[in-house]
């Protein structure tokens, strides 16, 4: 829901903070791509909430990883280190061998592993040419309060969907 107490006064304290983080993530490492990642992440509803600061925070914290189609993202099996935000493409989970649930822009994989440090449950691949910010568990748990209740509030939303989407398959 839209908070009016949060919005910018004008568009020019709008402008200036874009400004800043702009500068911010143009003077990291490799500034540029870290800017345009900032600017598709932006564009994606689940980050509506993330102030500019937030945001930035996250895409530094992160890393972009592109995938081809047919590039494996996430083996079963395998420990956890991170979890993925899908910025731009299309990947599929496959939980058996038939199985594919197709993942878009916006939403997350990977997180029941970031979560509970268990094994992956699920194959993930690409499904077209696709871009996922890997957001590392550690930044999950020491992110700044903030940035960490929007994360997890992604994360939520991610389970309980899924959850009643298996609900439904099981009816």
């Amino acid at each position: 829901a839209k908070r009016p107490n949060n919005r910018y006064e004008t568009a020019m304290h709008l402008t200036a903070n874009l400004d800043v983080a702009w500068d911010v993530l143009a003077s990291s490492s490799s500034g540029v791509a870290k800017a345009q990642i900032f600017m598709r992440a932006r564009r994606l509803a689940q980050f509506a909430e993330f102030s500019d600061q937030e945001l930035t925070e996250l895409v530094l914290n992160s890393t972009y990883c592109t995938f081809r189609p047919g590039d494996e993202i996430i083996a079963k099996g395998d420990q956890a280190s991170c979890l993925y935000i899908v910025i731009d493409g299309e990947v599929g989970v496959r939980v058996d061998a038939l199985e594919f649930i197709n993942i878009g822009a916006g939403e997350c994989v990977g997180e029941i592993g970031a979560l509970t440090g268990e094994p992956r449950t699920a194959t993930v691949v690409a499904l077209d040419r696709s871009g996922l910010l890997s957001i590392p568990t550690s930044f999950l748990h020491n992110a700044p309060h903030s940035c960490q209740l929007h994360l997890k509030n992604i994360l939520l939303s991610t389970l309980a969907t899924r959850s009643a989407a298996t609900q439904k398959s099981l009816c």
